[in-house]
């Protein structure tokens, strides 16, 4: 496939195929997902993006406003998001949970879910961080956006 052939599929939303398509006619969502380049073999490696109308618009997007890929990362740095997550966690005195797991609502959108359970939900967007420790200590194992839901 070349790079400017879209790969004509129906729009998958919350894993129903839409009636109007590229609209879902429920929702009036523009769903269109396109693939760009195809790497043949035995694992192939697919360029894939998708348009949203309901994707939030991000200044800094690789592809414009209302496109994502599974190519495309969304966190303005991961060690400041960390930083501000340990700090914010501490003043507002959230526990660490004896897992080791320290999750911490950042108060704005610090990524996209990505992987298969990121593009069946469209990418939402994350706004916390769930820093990882070794249990009883404070050596850091890892930290990832995360979803938090607010009230």
């Amino acid at each position: 496939m070349s790079v400017t052939e879209e790969k004509e599929q129906p729009a998958k939303v919350s894993g129903k195929v839409s009636v109007g398509h590229p609209v879902d006619v429920a929702t009036g969502t523009l769903t269109h997902d396109f693939a760009d380049h195809v790497l043949p073999g035995r694992m192939a490696l697919i360029f894939a993006r998708r348009y949203s109308s309901q994707m939030p618009l991000h200044a800094d997007s690789v592809f414009g406003a209302g496109w994502s890929s599974p190519f495309q990362m969304y966190l303005e740095d991961g060690v400041a998001a960390t930083h501000e997550a340990w700090r914010k966690g501490h003043e507002q005195g959230i526990a660490i949970q004896s897992n080791g797991f320290f999750e911490v609502p950042i108060g704005r959108d610090v990524g996209l879910a990505g992987g298969q359970n990121g593009l069946a939900a469209n990418h939402p967007l994350l706004n916390g961080v769930r820093i990882i420790l070794q249990p009883g200590t404070n050596k850091l194992i890892t930290a990832y956006p995360i979803y938090i839901p607010t009230s």
